[in-house]
């Protein structure tokens, strides 16, 4: 886990001896003043709009914009556990708040709702402490513009806007109903920024008669604040509070998150996206939180709501490509990489996102709209480097595989807890779970038969030879995508030991197990494999366990032994291994068994390995 954090904000005092700085980093964080190191503006606001802004939405925003600081400055630490079976990917944030409406943030079902809606969507621990605002320490947060028109009262919802397709084609339904659309948008980069602004200016060409307002809100840190951490999962936290902030103000109905469903649904992608590195924002749960903390900050029948749950991303795809200008869909930006830019791509062409709005396109024939060199790499016939780039291809395909053969009853029970977590929310039928499954498997199918086309397509450059043996469909044109994350690592490991160990140990065996764990660390660095060593802990009963090595983005842990014929004979492993098995495969790991035997003390190695790979997750080479 990372140090824990103490974050005093808006200028709040509090003592040297006080106890909440004890065992924590402690940052100071201000969004006005001189020495303001947060800079939150919302821009292109009408005059009335600050009529309708009172204390507590201040509050909210202030809250928003120092939660979103703190997430951005705090890098996480491993995806492991550490001495006290804590989650190490998580962090641990307390914030002191100064803030104008202390007794609604002080009752404690307030701020324990609070707390529960961030840790869900981060995955984090959060404490607050309400403190008073002096009434003169008040940012200057709203910017407005010299139109004394304002069109936008009563709008059906408030539409969150980040320029990426599902939220593009939300504005372009919306739009083609002839009624005025409030859009609000976090403007992250002004690369992004632009983007939006473009975007907007097409869509207001394309759809005249309707009247369309948009809110960007800037968040800029001084450097010193900057973005260490990539995930930053609080950052929909930020943009639904600036939208409920627009929406109090213009009386709208509510709030409107445009996602497809299987991005909300939040069935893991590969097994590198795991905890709060997949997106919660849209999950059906997720959004009755929002819903429910939003109804009495704002003391009004809000509604938070995600239209496109029941749609696929082909589907997302088709709404733009059928508007009246389908070119807005390569204005659009999907990839997840939130600072990637080049000056001639605009996505990376490797992320989960990247592909799966390349799948989509090409399944809605939209490819027009969407120009293969807008990819750093090309999707399907560009090279992937190996590891984390490879296995996100990989993965994301084989879940796609596994969702098509499936078939809806097959993911109705491999998927049980997480089509019932979301059908709570849904209504909690059959029909709801029904549907879902139905979309789960339509997605399956989608992009297993574009992959199918794509290595039709691209037959006569199999024969010819000139695919990067890297990319994506070479890679399941061999079938890589039917071995997981784990396995392949297993594989490249065991390959590097191999190959290496013999000239690395010619003439001179180590000496012990530690100094075969150093050499072997070497041989693996050398080869490009990023492993954590030692780490990390977890406990069985009252005693305390670490591998030689880890991946835990993957879930895999390595243990070398080392055999030697009195202090570590076949015999003695075989006993150390079993009792690993059982502590290990107790919390859960796969775990990945080296034995390095230069002597052949093992004389049946197959006989040796069998009573291993019995066991569920484990699996064992040996090695000379």
């Amino acid at each position: 886990m990372s140090q824990p954090r103490l974050f005093i904000c808006g200028g709040a005092s509090l003592k040297e001896s006080d106890e909440r700085r004890s065992g924590r980093t402690v940052k100071e964080l201000r969004t006005f003043g001189a020495d303001a190191n947060v800079h939150f503006v919302v821009e292109d606001l009408c005059k009335s709009f600050g009529e309708q802004i009172g204390d507590r939405i201040v509050d909210l925003l202030d809250i928003a914009a120092y939660v979103y600081a703190a997430d951005c400055n705090t890098e996480r630490g491993h995806a492991g556990v550490d001495t006290d079976g804590k989650r190490t990917w998580s962090r641990d944030f307390h914030f002191v708040v100064p803030v104008k409406d202390l007794a609604f943030w002080r009752d404690q079902s307030v701020s324990k709702e609070l707390m529960q809606l961030l840790g869900r969507l981060s995955n984090d621990r959060f404490h607050f402490d309400f403190v008073g605002k002096p009434s003169k320490d008040r940012q200057q947060v709203f910017q407005y513009d010299d139109n004394p028109d304002w069109p936008f009262h009563h709008p059906e919802r408030v539409l969150l806007f980040s320029g990426g397709l599902d939220s593009l084609a939300g504005a372009v339904e919306t739009a083609a109903t002839g009624k005025n659309v409030v859009l609000v948008s976090h403007r992250s980069t002004p690369t992004i920024h632009k983007r939006q602004r473009d975007l907007l200016a097409r869509l207001r060409a394309a759809y005249p008669s309707s009247r369309m307002l948009h809110v960007p809100g800037a968040l800029n840190l001084t450097k010193e604040l900057q973005s260490r951490e990539p995930t930053q999962r609080t950052r929909s936290f930020l943009f639904a509070c600036l939208a409920a902030a627009v929406a109090k103000s213009t009386e709208a109905g509510g709030i409107r998150f445009f996602e497809n469903g299987v991005v909300s649904i939040n069935l893991p992608v590969a097994d590198e996206v795991l905890g709060a590195r997949a997106s919660r924002t849209t999950h059906p749960r997720t959004l009755h939180d929002y819903q429910s903390f939003l109804r009495r900050v704002l003391e009004t029948e809000i509604v938070v709501d995600n239209p496109f749950f029941w749609n696929t991303k082909k589907d997302i795809v088709e709404k733009v490509a059928e508007s009246p200008d389908p070119h807005l869909i390569s204005l659009s930006r999907s990839c997840a990489h939130s600072r990637f830019t080049t000056n001639s791509s605009w996505h990376c062409g490797t992320c989960s996102q990247c592909i799966d709005r390349r799948i989509a396109v090409v399944a809605a024939k939209a490819e027009e709209y969407d120009q293969a060199h807008d990819y750093e790499v090309e999707v399907f016939t560009g090279p992937r480097k190996e590891g984390y780039d490879q296995n996100i291809a990989l993965d994301y395909i084989r879940l796609a595989k596994n969702l098509s053969e499936l078939g809806p009853d097959g993911i109705s029970r491999s998927y049980s807890d997480e089509i019932l977590e979301a059908n709570h929310f849904l209504g909690n039928n059959r029909q709801s779970a029904e549907r879902l499954c139905g979309l789960l498997n339509r997605h399956g199918q989608i992009a297993s038969d574009v992959l199918a086309a794509q290595i039709a397509k691209n037959s006569n450059r199999f024969i010819a030879g000139d695919l990067a043996p890297s990319c994506m469909i070479r890679l399941v044109a061999g079938n890589q995508h039917q071995v997981d994350g784990s396995q392949r690592l297993a594989g490249a490991i065991v390959k590097c030991l191999r190959d290496g160990l013999p000239a690395a140990c010619h003439g001179k065996p180590p000496s012990t197990e530690t100094d075969l764990q150093s050499l072997c660390d070497g041989l693996l660095k050398a080869a490009g494999q990023r492993l954590e060593r030692e780490f990390p802990y977890a406990r069985w009963g009252l005693i305390g366990t670490k591998p030689d090595w880890s991946k835990e983005e993957i879930n895999l842990w390595i243990e070398i032994k080392y055999a030697r014929a009195k202090s570590a004979s076949p015999g003695r492993i075989s006993d150390e291994i079993a009792t690993d098995i059982t502590k290990y495969g107790d919390n859960g790991k796969r775990v990945l068994f080296l034995i390095y035997d230069p002597s052949r003390l093992i004389q049946d190695d197959e006989g040796f390995v069998r009573p291993i790979l019995s066991h569920s997750g484990m699996l064992a080479e040996v090695l000379r």
